[in-house]
């Protein structure tokens, strides 16, 4: 049974390589490259698909995509994978200090966002304040000026006032620092939600829609904060509120800081993904694992001749049947039958015993005389000694034109 199979640090193989698949997943899901990761299980089912049926051609021709597909994915995915490796050289480095940095990083940033965007639409000042989460915006924000400071309440109102050069474009804020301001955003394609606010809620909205940025925006002429997510423009009526959803957001792009919520989170958050990860880890531990072990398989197969003098006939052999061993991975003998496996002995005999009705011949079977499908390997043949009985058809029609 498959059961018996598995052994110990099986089950941890497959874990490791569920978690890892998991991390994939989700990593797919928040780039918003759903279809990638949909693209690349079908080529890999394709793969395993013309491996499991021996399609040569067709797995020569995969093998050679591989690097081309590897060198594409890092092309497409170079800014997120940037990212991805800077944050765990930071967090490996110091993790518990990282973690604490972050999360006084995110109060103080709350605080600061929050009152200061409400004191400028007190004051009917257009602003637009961008928060990046797993998403990186790089390729949809244009021009910019580079600041990369502290942030703070009265860096962002002289960015944003009137006599700014920057205060029409967007701030960019990432863990408590300015990065750029003065940036163009892309506009909506969703013109009756954008013509509502005027372009700064049209640039907002139109981020929101390709990135999962949180979005900020002041109205210059209501003096109305909004914000903009998932291609979607809510109002805010309070700085409380507005705290709260800022809470909600850095608590999605931050879970591993949330201490023993974090912990309970890990194993209810994205539960189909899990769900698939796992299976996905148990079907290549499968395909990979299980079927690649070498198993040891027996034929009872019956023995064939080929090669002898038209002069003599086989009368019967002993023993008329052998028992061949083979060896190969498990996946080898899906399509193996009885009759794909023949022994086929070469009888060079002649007729130089043609005074003798009846001979006897010691034949000895060997590798080369077993015919099989590729891929399997002949471990023993039981037994090797065929006694091969043959007669002389010469003496045989000898004695019936006498009889006649």
């Amino acid at each position: 049974m498959l059961v018996d199979d598995i052994r110990i640090i099986d089950f941890l193989d497959i874990l490791i390589v569920a978690t890892f698949l998991y991390l994939l997943l989700v990593w797919f899901k928040k780039t918003r490259s759903t279809f990638i990761f949909l693209g690349f299980v079908m080529a890999s089912t394709v793969y395993v698909l013309v491996r499991l049926l021996k399609l040569q051609l067709s797995v020569t021709i995969m093998h050679s995509f591989v690097a081309v597909i590897l060198v594409a994915f890092i092309i497409i995915f170079q800014e997120e994978l940037r990212r991805v490796f800077e944050h765990i050289a930071l967090f490996s480095l110091h993790p518990k200090r990282e973690g604490e940095q972050i999360l006084t990083g995110i109060r103080r940033d709350i605080d600061i966002i929050s009152g200061t965007v409400f004191d400028l639409a007190t004051e009917h000042i257009g602003a637009i304040v961008i928060l990046p989460a797993t998403d990186s915006i790089e390729r949809h924000v244009q021009g910019g000026i580079d600041l990369n400071g502290l942030l703070s309440s009265a860096v962002l109102q002289s960015v944003f006032d009137t006599h700014s050069d920057g205060h029409d474009g967007a701030v960019i804020v990432e863990r408590g620092r300015i990065t750029q301001f003065g940036c163009r955003l892309p506009l909506s394609e969703n013109s009756s939600a954008s013509e509502k606010g005027g372009t700064r809620h049209a640039a907002a909205l139109g981020l929101s829609e390709v990135s999962d940025a949180f979005c900020l925006v002041v109205s210059e002429e209501r003096g109305i904060v909004s914000f903009c997510r998932y291609g979607r423009m809510e109002k805010v009526d309070s700085r409380e509120k507005l705290a709260a959803l800022l809470q909600d957001f850095y608590d999605q792009v931050y879970p591993a800081e949330k201490s023993r919520r974090a912990f309970l989170h890990h194993f209810t958050a994205n539960f189909k993904e899990k769900t698939v990860a796992l299976l996905a880890a148990v079907v290549l531990w499968f395909v990979i694992v299980h079927e690649s072990a070498v198993v040891y398989r027996s034929y009872t197969i019956p023995v064939q001749h080929v090669g002898l003098d038209n002069r003599l006939r086989v009368v019967k052999t002993e023993p008329a049947e052998v028992r061949i061993i083979l060896s190969a991975p498990r996946r080898e003998f899906y399509f193996v039958e009885r009759k794909d496996i023949r022994l086929v002995l070469n009888l060079f005999f002649t007729a130089e015993h043609e005074d003798r009705s009846e001979m006897k011949y010691e034949a000895i079977a060997t590798a080369s005389d077993i015919r099989l499908p590729g891929g399997l390997n002949i471990v023993n043949i039981f037994p090797r000694s065929v006694m091969v009985h043959v007669k002389s058809t010469t003496l045989q029609q000898e004695g019936q034109r006498a009889g006649q």
